[in-house]
């Protein structure tokens, strides 16, 4: 009896360990290829301040000024559908995944939503504009994909995340909310 508990005690450290092991080496992966800062060696994850000029909203990152209106220039709103903002990243494979089932539900979804995409691990404008969108929800951009579908958002995505995305698509498409129009584009 008392070797059986033993073994199991062990068994569940050995586990603990290793996944600690595996995320302590895929959040410093993650850290490296999303918010790769050039001006420093440590990672900070750089602060919006938002300011409007004209009607025009622009917002300023550490490095990084962007014209918002510029960059979403092509977002419409439209009854009965829901805007989806998606934060993702070149060559993440959760990203690819989700890439895979927005075509796979175009078909039958696609009439109750607008999709927006933004690289952000290469493009510092897109970077910048999903720490305004993730600001705007009371959350962090901590990685990708970040989607932003209505007045909901979600990070990461994994095979279970199709059932979970076809909700929030169908509980927005009617409500007629949008975080751009409703929100940024006010500030």
């Amino acid at each position: 009896m008392k070797k059986t508990v033993i073994t199991i005690i062990i068994v569940i450290v050995v586990l603990l360990a290793t996944g600690l092991i595996f995320y302590g080496t895929s959040k410093t992966n993650e850290i490296k290829r999303s918010f790769d800062d050039a001006h420093s060696s440590t990672m900070t994850i750089p602060k919006s301040t938002t300011t409007t000029k004209r009607t025009r909203t622009t917002t300023t990152t550490k490095a990084t000024e962007i014209d918002v209106e510029s960059l979403l220039k092509n977002v419409k709103r439209e009854k009965g559908k829901v805007n989806i903002y998606f934060f993702y990243g070149e060559g993440c494979p959760h990203c690819e995944l989700e890439h895979k089932v927005f075509a796979e539900i175009k078909d039958k979804y696609g009439k109750y939503y607008n999709l927006y995409e933004f690289e952000i691990w290469y493009n510092n404008e897109n970077r910048a504009l999903g720490h305004l969108f993730a600001k705007s929800m009371n959350t962090e951009l901590s990685g990708v994909p970040f989607t932003v579908i209505g007045n909901q958002y979600m990070t990461g995505f994994g095979s279970e995340s199709k059932s979970t995305l076809i909700e929030k698509i169908e509980e927005e498409k009617d409500k007629g909310y949008d975080l751009y129009f409703d929100v940024i584009k006010k500030q």
